[in-house]
């Protein structure tokens, strides 16, 4: 029995042999009304603590190594490193075919002009893309170069792992404004990848024309005339212009003040006035007999996004009985001189050929002048004159000696020249045509070197 007293009185605690250390344990107690004496405390019994160390030694009781895997009580041992977890093996996934598109286009053009799209698809994945498909639907206001319709679609088939493919589109625009083109990439019929792509069409403010021969015998020489005028209220500043050609043609001539890279001339023109214009002209020779033989024309200016067109000659093999060369000896050409136009008429036969006809025709803005041999008394020929042509009769063409005939033209105002030569011969007829740009302003007077 206790007693504690405080300030508010005596309190008697009395304990019934339950009390443990301070806490006092409902399920051992007996009934009420019966007592047993005192409990005496006794603190818990100190357990030494195991500590590290060394095993057999004597600092203390040292932690027992754990139990075999076995669960048989034997002998563990320490795994060796040669015993260790297994080195981890590196296995090649092969990743699905994975497609990607890219759309570039120039963001501006010129009402009337081309865009051209350039569409790449790349399989990135490790396994071939079956049945890849792209199809482009584009707005009213465009339309393609040659033909109807608002969509097109292109089959690449198969893409292996790793390949990449081109595809350029090409389509033309007559409305100012913004017109877009909308690109789908499919596999196997399930769409991949969507793209679209806008352009923004500008009122046209430089105009850009060019002239070339429709046809040209092997071995001669095509002259193409590049005409850009200002057709803007304000003048044009840094105006540029580069004409590309292709393999099958080599430079011969050109316009003053180029620069010459690989298949491209350029030429760095300053600024052009309002309604003026500027002519520039480029010879090749025609080694290859093609269908098609292409100069591309590109021009711009500071503001006024890129715009171009392209001409072909076709370039055909000498066929008997005779070639026909037509050349200008300059071009662009001032008003106030005349053009000189040299005829080349060249017998492939084994014998010499009667009675051949030249027939030369002019357009333009320009008249006849006089029309003589080269070197006189080589041909005998007698020429009938006529409002704007001329014809030449030849009595006898010899084998294999060319025979040049000089034209001359006289300009009456600034404009396109051409000239035309019609030859008839043992059964055959052979035309060519030759363009001249006359021009008024002194500073577009310079001539091929």
């Amino acid at each position: 029995m206790a007693i504690i007293c405080a300030l508010g009185g005596c309190l008697t605690l009395v304990s019934d042999g339950n009390w443990q250390g301070g806490v006092v344990d409902p399920g051992r107690g007996e009934s009420a009304g019966r007592r047993r004496g005192p409990a005496r405390y006794q603190p818990p019994r100190q357990v030494p603590q195991p500590r590290l160390g060394a095993p057999g030694t004597s600092e203390g009781p040292v932690l027992p190594l754990p139990e075999s895997p076995t669960g048989t009580g034997a002998e563990w041992k320490a795994p060796r490193p040669s015993d260790g977890p297994p080195a981890a093996r590196l296995e090649s996934v092969a990743v699905p075919a994975t497609l990607q598109m890219d759309v570039q286009a120039e963001k501006r053009r010129v009402v009337g002009g081309q865009v051209t799209f350039q569409v790449t698809v790349r399989n990135t994945g490790d396994r071939p893309a079956d049945d890849v498909v792209i199809t482009v639907e584009f707005d009213a206001a465009m339309r393609f170069p040659d033909r109807e319709g608002h969509r097109a679609e292109q089959r690449l088939g198969t893409l292996d792992a790793g390949a990449e493919r081109t595809i350029g589109l090409t389509l033309r625009c007559d409305t100012e404004g913004t017109h877009c083109a909308r690109f789908r990439l499919t596999q196997e019929g399930r769409e991949v990848v969507w793209r679209e792509t806008c352009i923004e069409w500008v009122p046209r403010e430089l105009s850009i024309f060019v002239l070339a021969p429709a046809v040209v015998t092997r071995g001669g020489r095509a002259e193409f005339v590049v005409q850009l005028r200002n057709d803007a209220q304000h003048p044009l500043r840094n105006l540029w212009c580069t004409l590309r050609h292709d393999a099958a043609l080599q430079v011969r001539e050109l316009t003053s003040d180029y620069e010459l890279k690989a298949d491209t001339a350029r030429w760095k023109l300053g600024d052009l006035r309002p309604g003026e214009s500027v002519w520039l002209a480029a010879e090749y020779e025609c080694s290859v007999a093609t269908e098609q033989a292409c100069v591309a024309v590109e021009a711009a200016a500071d503001g006024v996004p890129v715009d171009g067109r392209t001409q072909c000659v076709r370039v055909e093999e000498p066929r008997p009985p005779l070639t026909v060369f037509v050349e200008d000896a300059g071009d662009p050409v001032p008003a106030t001189r005349q053009i000189a136009y040299v005829v080349t008429l060249r017998n492939t036969t084994l014998d010499p050929l009667q009675d051949v006809v030249l027939e030369l025709t002019a357009r333009g803005p320009v008249r006849f002048g006089t029309v003589e041999l080269e070197r006189s008394g080589a041909v005998e020929f007698a020429v009938e004159r006529r409002a704007d042509s001329r014809r030449v009769r030849i009595a006898r063409l010899p084998v294999e000696r060319p025979v040049r005939f000089v034209v001359r033209m006289v300009p009456e105002r600034p404009g396109y020249a051409r000239l035309s030569a019609i030859v008839s011969a043992a059964a055959a007829r052979i035309e060519r045509t030759e363009p001249t740009a006359v021009v008024r302003s002194p500073a577009a007077e310079a001539q091929p070197q």
